[in-house]
């Protein structure tokens, strides 16, 4: 009796083994994959999160750049320009004037500011001075170098870099004023100067006849070389110059501007630096210009080859007319820097003392 119980219990707990076995195979298979659920949730945590951190790094770096920007103080304009006076014109002995200010600048000679007043308002140029062992007995040349629209002083002397090659010359960087275009910027909101005579009181013509004026009485300048270039409006100016400072220039060398053909009637040597592709001032426009300069200057038909992109013109008046011509567009460009130098040299107002050109 006991050893049948025995068996019987034997097999009940058999089966009931055998019947639970299925049941922990699923709790088994249940539990597995909870924990791999819960694998995966910790690294789509860990995903969250360091997106989450990326994007605030992000977010504190553009409100540093922000606050950078905010903080930074803005460009200041060029200062309003005072109405021109009514009264008679004066200008103001230059020697009155300020003592010149020099600016340090390690890539270059040092420069003075020289200032001047012309009918009540202040105007000013950078100068840089040739060393004295440079200067000849007769003196030395002199360069004006006027910018284009909205430019500067210092913008257009980094532009055309001319003590470097013309280290025996004073060479003047003048400051325009806001000045009003008759195409372009016709409010007058940018720098510039005059291109055309009888306008704005001819402020910028009695700028350059104080400045020439301060060169000759108190820096040795020679009145026989006395030149002007510039780009643009700039050029527009040297253009003017050319019209009615005949008398006080050797040569001019405008680049990338036009004049009507009617301002240039008298010879002076010159050079003419332009873009066939200029999309601001047309080279057709160019082209009747340099037209009329050769007519004025009665150029030869055929020119002479110089350098890469040069041909020089002769003339029966003593008025050579170097062309420099590119495929560039209204940038200045500054391969046209060493032949003008070399074309200037050679330049005097003096016709009977010009030299011969190398």
């Amino acid at each position: 009796m006991t050893r049948a119980r025995a068996r019987e219990n034997h097999r009940v707990s058999t089966d009931v083994v055998r019947r639970d076995r299925p049941t922990q195979c699923v709790e088994r298979i249940i539990v597995a994959r909870g924990m791999a659920l819960a694998h995966a949730l910790r690294c789509l945590r860990s995903v969250i999160c360091c997106a989450l951190c990326t994007l605030l790094l992000l977010c504190c770096a553009r409100e540093k750049s922000v606050a950078l920007i905010e903080t930074a103080p803005p460009i200041a304009a060029p200062a309003a320009e005072p109405t021109s006076s009514t009264e008679p014109t004066s200008v103001a002995n230059p020697t009155s004037a300020a003592q010149p200010t020099t600016i340090a600048d390690t890539a270059r000679p040092a420069l003075n500011v020289q200032k001047w007043t012309i009918d009540g308002v202040t105007r000013e140029a950078l100068v840089a001075m040739p060393n004295a062992s440079l200067v000849a007995s007769t003196g030395s040349p002199v360069l004006f170098v006027f910018h284009g629209r909205g430019g500067t002083a210092r913008q257009v002397r980094r532009s055309y870099d001319i003590e470097k090659l013309w280290p025996e010359a004073i060479v003047v960087y003048p400051q325009g004023l806001r000045t009003p275009g008759r195409i372009m910027d016709t409010a007058g909101k940018q720098t510039g100067w005059q291109v055309y005579a009888d306008v704005v009181d001819n402020r910028d013509l009695k700028f350059f006849d104080a400045m020439l004026a301060s060169m000759l009485a108190d820096a040795r300048a020679d009145a026989n070389r006395v030149y002007s270039t510039g780009h643009s409006n700039g050029g527009g100016f040297s253009y003017l110059l050319w019209s009615v400072r005949h008398d006080a220039l050797a040569a001019v060398a405008p680049s990338a501007s036009a004049v009507p053909a009617d301002m240039l009637t008298k010879p002076l040597s010159a050079m003419h630096i332009g873009g066939r592709n200029d999309s601001v001032v047309k080279f057709a426009l160019q082209e009747a210009t340099i037209n009329a300069a050769r007519a004025c200057n009665q150029c030869t038909i055929e020119g002479t080859s110089v350098g890469s992109h040069g041909t020089m013109y002769g003339s029966r008046v003593n008025a050579p007319l170097l062309l420099w011509i590119t495929d560039g567009k209204h940038a200045f460009d500054k391969s046209c820097v060493p032949p003008m130098v070399e074309f200037l040299r050679a330049q005097l107002r003096d016709a009977s003392k010009m030299p011969t050109l190398r």
